[in-house]
């Protein structure tokens, strides 16, 4: 493969943020569910209509990686590590993205 991924148009910039820009779209990558911001349609190929199933599974795909990143227990058992700490880092007051962050480190 030569760095291609399925993804789909969410939205243009102008619908998210107003104005004229319909050049530059948000897409959502079919795989993970995760989106990337903003791709020039330049950078884009079009391959078809539709998406509505592809739009839902990504959305699914996204859910379930989360939910297994987030599961410390896991991570913990899974890599025999110990939690160090863990919190979530609020963006929204700086208009950035809020993250979860747990630091982790292997015993010795």
């Amino acid at each position: 493969m030569d760095g291609k991924k399925e993804a789909i148009i969410v939205g243009s910039y102008a619908d998210k943020y107003g104005g004229s820009n319909r050049k530059d779209y948000t897409i959502m990558f079919c795989e993970t569910g995760s989106t990337m911001s903003w791709m020039h349609e330049s950078q884009l190929q079009f391959v078809e209509d539709g998406g509505e199933f592809l739009f839902e599974q990504a959305k699914v795909n996204h859910d379930r990686i989360l939910k297994q990143n987030l599961d410390i227990d896991f991570i913990k058992e899974k890599f025999h590590l110990e939690l160090i700490k863990m919190e979530i880092l609020k963006g929204y007051d700086k208009k950035a993205d809020t993250m979860f962050a747990a630091l982790l480190k292997k015993p010795l």
